[in-house]
């Protein structure tokens, strides 16, 4: 099984929009286990992030990325902390547009294929309805199968959404994790925030756990523009593998 593959360090979002004057946030904590590999141990990682939901806009924050899209002004933004550098791109998203011409023969060779379940299955999480959708993914190439991944999900439809924005936002999002049309297809037919998750990463015949809790599900007004980038931010022309490695 191959190991160096692109795999955008996003968590598996389904993005959404509110139509109502109080913008939505979810506050999440993503843990991945400790596993062992070839005489090294790799530590467990708990790290944080938001969602926040607004008026036709968008931003997923955590330590080192930030994720802007706008559907109103159809534009989407790809930054790196770590070096305060980022890419806007026009929507609808295509790589071309982002990243440069070999790194697009790359991404394409490498789309991530899968699956996608609802399994039927509810529950409440922190007082809202939920339902658990099963999401399985892979990246299959020269006739390997890697980057294999099964995932729990249980998604709300219990917040303040406008789901015509939702769509279009949706696709762009899922294009940037590099799912192939057939599974972004697949997901758009799910509607619903992901609030809990679980999930294994299969690799070199081992399998990695991580999980993502939903902390806080808030709807207030930002107490900053959470949909723009600080001022000290370098605006660049295309992003790096670095970049999209997180």
């Amino acid at each position: 099984m191959k190991n160096s593959v692109f795999l955008l360090a996003i968590p598996l979002i389904c993005f959404a929009t509110s139509s109502v004057l109080a913008d939505t946030c979810i506050k999440q904590k993503h843990h991945t286990a400790e596993y062992y590999y070839g005489g090294i141990v790799t530590p467990e990682e708990n790290s944080e992030f938001e969602m926040w939901f607004g008026d036709k806009k968008m931003a997923y924050i955590s330590h080192n990325r930030i994720v802007i899209v706008d559907a109103a002004k159809d534009v989407l933004v790809f930054a790196n902390t770590i070096d305060s550098t980022f890419v806007e791109t026009t929507l609808p998203f295509d790589w071309a547009n982002v990243v440069d011409e070999s790194t697009v023969g790359y991404l394409a060779r490498y789309q991530m294929e899968g699956t996608v379940k609802d399994t039927g299955k509810t529950k409440t999480i922190l007082g809202r309805k939920s339902k658990c959708v099963e999401f399985s993914t892979w990246i299959e190439s020269d006739g390997e199968t890697f980057n294999h991944r099964d995932e729990v999900v249980w998604v709300t439809t219990d917040l303040p959404i406008d789901w015509e924005a939702y769509a279009k936002i949706q696709r762009n999002s899922l294009k940037l994790m590099n799912y192939d049309e057939a599974l972004v297809r697949a997901f758009l037919a799910i509607k619903g925030v992901p609030i809990e998750t679980e999930a294994d990463v299969y690799q070199k015949g081992f399998s990695v756990k991580s999980t993502e809790r939903t902390v806080e599900i808030i709807e207030t007004q930002p107490e900053t523009d959470v949909y723009s980038l600080p001022s000290y931010f370098k605006k660049k022309d295309q992003l790096s593998m670095a970049d999209l490695r997180g």
